[in-house]
């Protein structure tokens, strides 16, 4: 029984890969059609990870809130269109953007 409850326990640790922050002042997108997951660096604000919807709204509160986490550039990751309205409200309002794979 004890093997089984130790097994359970290895099985539910999650592996973290430790990477070097390469520019601490860089926030990631992943754009979809209707939805896109924003993430800043830790300690920016109360949460990292935002989720905003797809309207002229939502793409301003976005360039907003990275303003607001002091971020200067973005890297986005979109598998169809849906990038292109976002970084050109990201673009005019001074952030460096790059549309990643």
């Amino acid at each position: 029984m004890e093997k089984q409850t130790k097994r359970k326990e290895e099985s539910k640790k999650i592996n973290v890969v430790k990477m070097p922050v390469v520019n601490s002042d860089a926030a990631g997108i992943d754009v979809a059609a209707t939805t896109h997951a924003v993430a800043v660096p830790p300690g920016r604000d109360t949460v990292n990870v935002k989720e905003f919807g797809a309207f002229t709204e939502d793409l301003l509160a976005i360039a907003e809130w990275l303003k607001k986490c002091e971020v200067t550039k973005v890297a986005m990751e979109s598998t169809g269109v849906y990038w292109k309205q976002l970084y050109l409200v990201l673009i005019e309002h001074g952030f460096e953007v790059s549309l990643v794979n």
